[in-house]
């Protein structure tokens, strides 16, 4: 009874954390990373896809792209809250929710999931790849 309650707890955080079951279906595909414009798609389809807020996507959030300072390249996304009439909230303000770091090869890390509970460490969304 406690294996099968373990493997239950174990299959639900690997949910959470975006990683692949056996038999599961990755929710997106994507092709390398090579501009701004795509960095700005994949992070708008992994924020959907692995559910990554709770805040509606196409009203109120915005997505800042910038260059990753990694000597790989790619980009780091910052995801805030939009704050307007239909979202609610304060509009001088615009809280950071989270950052995507996405790589050339189309790899994505976020902090979404913070492993040390202060906000800074990211995890890697693995379970698709761009030769899918």
């Amino acid at each position: 009874m406690k294996i099968i309650k373990m493997a239950a707890i174990l299959a639900t955080v690997s949910l959470i954390m975006g990683v692949a079951q056996a038999g599961e279906v990755c929710p997106i595909t994507h092709s390398p990373v090579q501009s701004e414009d795509q960095a700005l798609d994949l992070a708008i389809k992994v924020t959907k896809a692995f559910k990554l807020t709770t805040i509606p996507v196409e009203h109120c959030l915005h997505f800042y792209v910038d260059q990753s300072t990694d000597k790989a390249g790619g980009y780091v996304v910052t995801v805030r809250e939009n704050h307007n009439q239909e979202c609610g909230g304060d509009p001088d303000t615009e809280p950071r929710v989270f950052d995507l770091e996405i790589k050339p090869d189309g790899q994505v890390a976020t902090d979404a999931f913070p492993i040390t509970g202060d906000g800074t460490s990211m995890r890697r969304l693995h379970c698709w790849s761009s030769k899918r």
